[in-house]
């Protein structure tokens, strides 16, 4: 509310400005004055921010890739909830504390890397500090941990809560002959007619405008999963998603894996990628040799070190926005602003990209690729 408040000030201050001077030119040069007075701060402040980001926040490469392999370094990773227990021990690729991102799952199922490395941190009582090796596999590999069939088990496995509190699981195998035996059978007669039927959900489960072979799938539901009313909406939500998700799976896969072995230390690759903020959010990396600029300081986003002589052979460095307010609005912004506003965007790698608040991703998918794809060395 005070941040509206503050540009609901700021204009009214400009226009009301405009009522002294008489005279079209009078008024347009005190407009002018007005204007800078107000807003100046983010013209003057931002073309300078940019143009050292886009001058120092980029990334270099000293030496071409020479390998065939990437060592990740202490990998903090995630076991799975209640919900995946049965299918996998592991988050995979693609979800929230995964053990592998999709960037470096593509990395491997396009053959741009043979084998990514890491050493895990978890609370797994075999696994934690011990090294891994994960590579592209056909589906048959026993120690694929990431693939199409594993994907669509944990994605279509469906925890919910009863009637009576408890908690229910439906299995991948259950959600598909529900799916093959009520909302194919729904498919086949559909019509215009039951177009919107989705909205009556929430009002009424048994509502008329409800397809019949829907009805019947909720009684269902109800009579063998005891299931409550939202999460009979949340699963029947889940129902038309089956057949894309299988397809984008198909076309990210291709009928391969990512397989997964343990290693020993001195097996690692001698290429390994250090990001300078941890999951716990804290800088740990030194700083690079940039003085600070007006509205602009320095920090390495990520570096690529060969851990045969320790030296650094490839760095990223990004750019954060500084500078006290000396104008109207900014001095009262730095006051009133939610800091999501005030400072969600003032981070920039690689020139231009912005460093989100909780993701930045971009920036190191493209500090990592233009590595390993051999681009040209730059250090401009």
């Amino acid at each position: 509310m005070e941040f509206f408040l503050l540009h609901v000030a700021v204009l009214v201050t400009l226009f009301i400005a405009l009522i002294k001077p008489k005279g079209f030119k009078k008024k347009l040069m005190w407009f002018i004055i007005w204007f800078f007075v107000c807003f100046g701060d983010i013209f003057i402040g931002y073309v300078a921010f940019y143009y050292n980001a886009y001058k120092y926040a980029r990334n270099t490469y000293f030496e071409p890739f020479k390998g065939d392999s990437l060592y990740l370094g202490e990998h903090k990773v995630w076991l799975s909830g209640e919900k995946v227990s049965k299918i996998s021990e592991y988050y995979i690729g693609g979800w929230p504390n995964s053990i592998l991102p999709d960037f470096y799952t593509r990395l491997l199922l396009d053959n741009k890397i043979k084998y990514i490395e890491y050493k895990e941190v978890s609370e797994h009582p075999i696994n934690n500090g011990k090294y891994f090796r994960l590579y592209s596999s056909n589906e048959d590999d026993k120690n694929c941990v990431a693939s199409k069939e594993l994907k669509t088990r944990l994605f279509f496995s469906i925890s919910y809560v009863k009637n009576d509190g408890t908690k229910g699981f439906i299995e991948y195998d259950e959600f598909l002959e529900l799916y093959n035996k009520y909302y194919k059978k729904y498919l086949e007669n559909y019509n215009k007619y039951y177009a919107y039927w989705d909205y009556f959900l929430d009002k009424n489960i048994f509502h008329e405008k409800i397809p019949t072979e829907i009805k019947e799938l909720i009684t269902y539901l109800i009579k063998i999963y005891n299931m409550k009313n939202s999460n009979i909406i949340a699963f029947i939500d889940y129902l038309p998603k089956y057949k894309s998700i299988i397809a984008e799976l198909e076309e990210f896969y291709k009928n391969k894996c990512i397989a997964r072995v343990q290693i020993d230390k001195n097996e690692v690759s001698r290429y390994e990628y250090v990001e300078c903020t941890n999951s716990d959010y804290e800088y740990i990396c030194d700083y690079p040799d940039i003085k600070d600029k007006a509205w602009a300081k320095f920090k390495y986003f990520a570096y690529i070190k060969d851990r045969n002589n320790n030296k650094k052979i490839a760095q990223s460095i990004f750019t954060y926005k500084t500078g006290k307010p000396f104008l109207l609005y900014s001095t009262i912004a730095e006051v009133t602003a939610p800091p999501e506003v005030l400072y969600g965007s003032t981070k920039l790698c690689n020139k231009n990209i912005n460093v989100g608040v909780y993701s930045d991703s971009e920036c190191r998918n493209i500090f990592i690729e233009n590595f390993i794809n051999d681009k040209e060395l730059r250090d401009e």
